[in-house]
C-alpha cells in the first residue's frame, strides 16, 4: 500500500517537473524562434531539393 502511494507521488512529481520544463521551453522559444526558423527552413530546403544532399 505504501509503495503504491509513493509511486503516485513520484508520478505527480514527474508530471510537475515536466510541466515546469514545458513552461520554461515556452518562455525561451520566443527568444529562440528566429534561429529555430532558420534551421527549420534549412532542413525543409534540404528535403525539398534532394540535389543538395
Amino acid at each position: 500500500m505504501s509503495f503504491d502511494n509513493s509511486n503516485k507521488t513520484m508520478e505527480k512529481e514527474t508530471t510537475r517537473r515536466y510541466l515546469l520544463a514545458n513552461m520554461l521551453n515556452a518562455a525561451n522559444s520566443s527568444q529562440l524562434q528566429a534561429s529555430h526558423g532558420r534551421w527549420f527552413s534549412f532542413w525543409q530546403g534540404l528535403f525539398k531539393s534532394p540535389r543538395t544532399m
